[in-house]
């Protein structure tokens, strides 16, 4: 057969086959992509919430919610039931980090750490922390130095051996 809908009245789903293969089902509140066996789209009306994810071994979901967040979760058990969120991103505009890393993370990563410390890893030349046009700015390097600029100007430098430069003088 070349395709046809199936609906099966047992577990109130029901089954689009192309070439008897179940390309998509639809059951309740679940849109699932079995051809690839980890696709899913997920709509609950009572919450008003609406999920993306990939159930594979490592499920993983973004879900937006009608409450004004959207959140990213995942799971290492293959299941969206023990997905931990992630991230959060509110209607605010404000991101959130809740405090479930269990490291500190790679080159150029936040994680907020289970030891409430948030850490912020630079990349591979090190840390930049600036206004809008970095103006005002710390420079963390991975040349074992600090330096802090303000007007666009280098104002202080601490090196690796604690040698501080201020404004042109060193101590």
């Amino acid at each position: 057969n070349p395709g046809q809908i199936y609906y099966g009245h047992s577990n109130n789903t029901m089954v689009f086959r192309v070439n008897d293969i179940g390309q998509m089902s639809l059951s309740n509140n679940l849109l699932v992509f079995p051809s690839t066996g980890v696709h899913e789209i997920r709509g609950d009306r009572g919450s008003g919430a609406f999920a993306i994810g990939n159930m594979g071994d490592a499920s993983s979901q973004m879900m937006v919610s009608s409450r004004g967040f959207l959140t990213f979760n995942v799971s290492n058990t293959g299941s969206a039931l023990n997905a931990t969120e992630r991230m959060r991103i509110e209607a605010t505009g404000v991101v959130k980090f809740p405090n479930t890393a269990t490291s500190t993370g790679d080159v150029g990563t936040i994680a907020h750490y289970t030891n409430d410390y948030m850490y912020i890893r630079g990349g591979t030349g090190g840390l930049a922390l600036g206004d809008d046009g970095f103006d005002t700015s710390i420079y963390l390097n991975n040349s074992d130095s600090m330096s802090f600029n303000t007007a666009g100007v280098q104002k202080m430098r601490i090196n690796s051996q604690g040698q501080t430069w201020i404004g042109g003088s060193s101590y």
